[in-house]
């Protein structure tokens, strides 16, 4: 049987496969020599190898093979081709609905957060404490607060600017700045230049959570994150540094089998590769006891849904 050697699990592709994943066209081999199979006994003598799409993106092959030569004619091609396009479309459905399950779970954690009884509690306890004292900051903080209710309520789902990302991550910092005190030291470094590209909505906010909660407030002296931006040819880099605990991250895998607590960075990662492709999405560098980064990459892209270039 030729199944065993040309399964999915088999180590080695074929050069007819390896032609499709790379060149993503349907290639046709009228004998072995064109199949290219690495398996000396092989008794497949023709085929038919299809490219499986998924936003424009080559993810797998299917194929169609025959034990005689030169078997293929122009039926098969066309039966080929069209139950290849049925399997991709239907790769692109499953994708849509993957994604909108995705920005569903990452509005609701952003509700959450926004609203669970201990995020509300801490905050009112700290404009409480500043009534008196200092009355003015108390006030700026309500009004951060209904911002970001605000923000959350109106903005879930949408692509906005970064400039309106990182005004609703500014908000949150100076709630957590009031209640944290001098152990939480913010710092940016921004170009005002990147304001006007887009993001999707709740990008950079949870990565800045992530950092407070899980690489600053295990120290007891707290610590510093750092929000840094770099704007390449295409692309917008965003880096998240904080100067935490840190983590190993070959063990922990914080984005492809995320504990509890790192679910909301894969959120992110996971949305931002189905919206811009596979070259986009998040990396994080971490040294234990010395801190994390978390690097963001995604397309110049501006309003009008078009790539800027440089």
């Amino acid at each position: 049987m030729e199944a065993t050697h040309h399964s999915a699990d088999a180590l080695k592709l074929t050069d007819s496969t390896r032609s499709v994943l790379s060149s993503g066209e349907l290639y046709i081999a009228q004998n072995p020599t064109a199949i290219g199979c690495s398996c000396k006994n092989c008794k497949l003598a023709s085929g038919i190898v299809v490219p499986l799409k998924r936003n424009n993106q080559v993810i797998g092959t299917l194929k169609l093979y025959y034990t005689r030569a030169s078997a293929v004619g122009q039926a098969d091609i066309v039966f080929a081709s069209g139950v290849g396009h049925l399997f991709s479309t239907q790769l692109e459905l499953t994708e849509i609905d993957r994604q909108a399950k995705l920005v569903v779970r990452a509005e609701l954690k952003a509700l959450y957060a926004q609203i669970n009884p201990h995020f509300l509690f801490n905050t009112l306890n700290t404009i409480t404490s500043l009534v008196r004292t200092k009355p003015d900051q108390a006030r700026e903080l309500l009004i951060k607060l209904g911002a970001m209710f605000r923000y959350t309520l109106h903005k879930t789902g949408h692509i906005i600017t970064i400039s309106e990302e990182l005004a609703q991550v500014r908000a949150y910092l100076m709630i957590e700045q009031a209640r944290h005190g001098e152990k939480l030291v913010i710092e940016e470094d921004v170009s005002p230049l990147i304001g006007h590209y887009l993001i999707p909505f709740l990008s950079i906010q949870p990565l800045v959570e992530n950092a407070i909660k899980h690489g600053l407030q295990p120290k007891e002296d707290g610590g510093r994150i750092i929000i840094k931006t770099t704007e390449l040819d295409h692309d917008i880099i965003i880096h998240i540094i904080d100067d935490g605990v840190g983590m190993d991250v070959e063990e922990r895998r914080p984005l492809t089998l995320p504990a509890t607590e790192c679910i909301g960075l894969s959120n992110v990662h996971e949305r931002l590769r189905g919206q811009y492709g596979l070259d986009y999405g998040l990396t994080i560098v971490s040294v234990p006891g010395s801190g994390t980064t978390v690097t963001l990459r995604i397309p110049r892209k501006v309003g009008d849904g078009g790539v800027e270039c440089a």
